[in-house]
C-alpha cells in the first residue's frame, strides 16, 4: 500500500512530502525506503501516541520511553533531513513524551508536528481543550 500511494504521488507530481507513520520503526523504515526507491523527496515521522489511544485502536499506543527511543533511533539511523518528531494527534500524547520530544527535534534541528484534528476522535462543539496544566485534557460543558 505504502509503495502505490507514493509512486502515485511522484507520478502526479509530488516532490516533497512530510508523512507520519505509526508506532512501527519498521514501518517508517520501510516508508524512506521505498521513497528513496521512487526518487521521491520525503520527510518522516514516528507517531508517537502514549496515551488514551488503547481503548480506540488496541496495540498502537506506545509507553513515553519507547517512542522516545524510537525517534532517536530513526534520527540517528537517517538524519534530521529525513526524519522529524511527531505525535500522532494532541490528546494521544503526555507531556512526559512531548517535552523530550520537542527537546530531541530542536537538538537535531528537525521538526516537530502534531495533529490538532482525528478522524476517529470527535468530541461534542461545545468541548475545549485544557492547556492550564501539563497535559493536555479534553473537557466538555454537559448540558
Amino acid at each position: 500500500m505504502a509503495y502505490s500511494r507514493l509512486s502515485e504521488a511522484a507520478k502526479n507530481g509530488t516532490s516533497f512530502a512530510m508523512e507520519y507513520t505509526t508506532t512501527s520503526v519498521d514501518g517508517a523504515k520501510t516508508v524512506l525506503e521505498i521513497a528513496e526507491e521512487i526518487g521521491l523527496k520525503i520527510k518522516v515521522g514516528y507517531a508517537c501516541m502514549d496515551q488514551g489511544m488503547d481503548q480506540i485502536v488496541p496495540g498502537l499506543q506506545v509507553s513515553s520511553a519507547e517512542a522516545i527511543r524510537d525517534t532517536s533511533i530513526l534520527l540517528d539511523t537517517y538524519g534530521p533531513e529525513k526524519v522529524f518528531a511527531c505525535d500522532r494527534f494532541l490528546l494521544a500524547v503526555s507531556s512526559k513524551t512531548r517535552r523530550p520530544l520537542a527537546a530531541i527535534a530542536a537538538e537535531e534541528g528537525t521538526e516537530y508536528e502534531t495533529h490538532l484534528d482525528e478522524t476517529y476522535f470527535r468530541p461534542p462543539l461545545d468541548a475545549a481543550a485544557d492547556f492550564s496544566n501539563d497535559d493536555f485534557t479534553l473537557r466538555t460543558n454537559a448540558r
